[in-house]
């Protein structure tokens, strides 16, 4: 980042220019040189191989939920993309309406769930800044109040814009309270795959993304 005061999200050089990481030029490149690549259109949900990898990567190899068909994977353009799929099907579909951000949150995750279909915007507690950490107390008792099935948006790391996150503790607290008040986590995974806690044994996973029949919506 050449501003960490100017977060958007991207890579840039001290000029301001994208700088794309070494990995995707090489992945590019191998790319171009595969003659084997498949240039036939992709069916409605995506790449069929992308998504897969894309559900083991985030559940792990060996889980229980991938190998009882129970995870169902759409591929989107972008994070915005995925936001906005789940929210469509979260209003269309489920008939969800009433949905939680973080205050602060992402200053686009608003009016992403509000094309998706969603009207009743509401947020919950989640800086403080009298003590520059999570008013735990506040989010827990704003999610507490909350009218059952409610979609709560959660940031899996790396807070936009607060760049706070939760501890193992507490997301075990956020965890028990969704489950006890009946909400769906709808639980954003952009940041991870450039966070060191990516991985399917971080805090946030092992509490909502247990061998359980929970429901829950992960933009990846």
């Amino acid at each position: 980042m050449s501003n960490p005061d100017d977060d958007d999200d991207a890579y840039r050089d001290d000029d301001g220019k994208m700088w794309p990481l070494p990995v995707v030029r090489k992945v590019e490149e191998e790319i171009v040189k595969e003659m084997t690549h498949d240039y036939e259109y992709l069916w409605a949900l995506g790449d069929k191989s992308f998504t897969s990898a894309a559900s083991r990567l985030l559940l792990g190899g060996d889980s229980t939920a991938i190998a009882e068909e129970r995870v169902a994977c759409i591929q989107s353009v972008s994070g915005t993309g995925a936001l906005w799929i789940g929210a469509k099907y979260l209003s269309k579909v489920l008939n969800y309406n009433t949905f939680y951000m973080s205050s602060p949150t992402w200053n686009n995750h608003r009016s992403i769930f509000e094309c998706g279909g969603l009207t009743d915007a509401r947020e919950y507690r989640y800086w403080d800044p009298a003590t520059r950490s999570i008013d735990m107390e506040g989010l827990l008792e704003d999610l507490r109040n909350a009218p059952k099935k409610s979609v709560v948006i959660l940031q899996a790391c790396s807070h936009n814009p607060t760049g706070l996150d939760p501890t193992r503790h507490q997301w075990s607290q956020i965890a028990d309270v969704i489950e006890v008040v009946d909400l769906l986590p709808y639980h954003v995974n952009t940041c991870q795959p450039a966070s060191s806690k990516f991985a399917p044994q971080s805090p946030n996973k092992r509490h909502f993304l247990p061998e359980s029949a929970r429901d829950i919506f992960v933009p990846l």
